[in-house]
């Protein structure tokens, strides 16, 4: 699949263009419903992919990162003990990197571009993902939180906002 790398064209190829004949027709309104629809989940995919650029490459958290990607698979389901596998987990994450010298240490993140959350509940369901991710174990892991707004509560863990993802950025 084809992505457009700058958010402004993306939004134009997403929203406008393929809606330019209802535009020039004067049916404003459907094409402003259609982005009010896609708008959050469009503007949540770009914060992703900001976070991700933060952290590439980048000396952050006492660590230097590789490369940073997403990551989905499935992890496998078990029944209270049992040994072998009853199904399995769809798990994804938002960003992950492993340290470029300390192969050992990755790290774990998550993108929320939503109002303020509890940091704490947001860790605590990361730990719980990661615990089943193949690629943690035995790993060590740092844990981070990208939010939109300043979080209702602490967490043992970093947090970036986007004034913090902004500073890191590539110059």
């Amino acid at each position: 699949m084809l992505t457009i790398n700058d958010p402004f064209l993306s939004f134009y190829y997403k929203f406008i263009e393929p809606n330019k004949s209802s535009i020039v027709v004067g049916r404003r309104q459907r094409v402003e419903d259609k982005i009010k629809k896609g708008f959050p989940e469009h503007v949540g995919n770009i914060w992703e992919s900001l976070c991700q650029l933060a952290i590439s490459g980048n000396d952050i958290f006492d660590h230097s990162w590789d490369m940073t990607s997403r990551w989905w698979g499935k992890a496998p389901v078990y029944e209270e003990g049992k040994k072998t596998p009853v199904g399995s987990e769809d798990l994804e994450f938002d960003v992950v990197a492993q340290d470029y010298e300390d192969k050992n240490t990755i790290l774990v993140g998550e993108c929320k571009w939503t109002a303020a959350d509890y940091a704490d509940r947001l860790l605590e369901k990361l730990k719980a993902k990661t615990s089943k991710a193949p690629f943690a174990q035995g790993k060590n892991i740092v844990y981070v939180l990208f939010l939109r707004e300043k979080p209702k509560s602490q967490a043992e863990c970093n947090i970036m906002l986007p004034e913090d993802v902004i500073k890191a950025l590539p110059k």
